[in-house]
C-alpha cells in the first residue's frame, strides 16, 4: 500500500492550503464526487449533505480556525465548493472506523470481527450532526 504525504512550503493556513488544493485538486474533486455520488445513492439529498457539511465546517471554523482557513483555501484552489469539500472530509473520517477493505479495516470494525459498517455509520454521524447544528440555530452564507 502506498501512502501519500505531502510536504508544504506554505507557512500560513491559506498559502498551505492554497498549495495542496494546487497540488491535488483532481484527487479532492475525484473524492468529493465520490462521496456525493454515495450519499445520493443512499437517499441523502444534495441540498441535505450541504446542510450537514457547513454546520460542520462551522463547529471547526470556531473550534479550529487555522485548520478551516487551510481546508477553504484548499478548496478555493482545487475548484471545489467549500462544502463538498467538509462534506467528504466528514463522510470519510466517520466511515474510516468502520471500514473493511482488503488492505486496511478501522480499529471499530476490527473489534467487531471486520463487519464493514462505513456506509451507515457515515450516514448517521452526518445527520446526527445536522440535527444537533440546526437545532441550535446554525445558518451558513458560503454560497460557493
Amino acid at each position: 500500500m502506498e501512502i501519500i504525504t505531502a510536504t508544504v512550503t506554505g507557512t500560513d493556513p491559506g498559502s498551505r492550503g492554497a498549495e495542496i488544493g494546487s497540488r491535488f485538486g483532481e484527487g479532492i474533486r475525484d473524492a468529493v464526487d465520490g462521496y456525493l455520488e454515495f450519499f445520493g445513492i443512499r437517499g441523502l439529498p444534495e441540498d441535505r449533505v450541504r446542510g450537514i457539511a457547513e454546520s460542520c465546517f462551522a463547529t471547526l471554523e470556531a473550534w479550529a480556525p487555522n485548520l478551516a482557513a487551510e481546508l477553504a483555501a484548499t478548496a478555493e484552489a482545487a475548484g471545489v465548493p467549500l462544502w463538498r469539500l467538509a462534506a467528504g472530509i466528514i463522510g470519510g473520517a466517520a466511515a474510516s472506523f468502520f471500514l473493511t477493505t482488503d488492505f486496511w479495516s478501522g480499529a471499530v470494525a476490527e473489534a467487531m470481527g471486520y463487519i464493514d459498517l462505513s456506509a451507515p455509520v457515515a450516514m448517521i454521524v452526518s445527520g446526527g450532526l445536522y440535527y444537533l447544528f440546526t437545532r441550535r440555530g446554525y445558518t451558513f452564507g458560503d454560497t460557493r
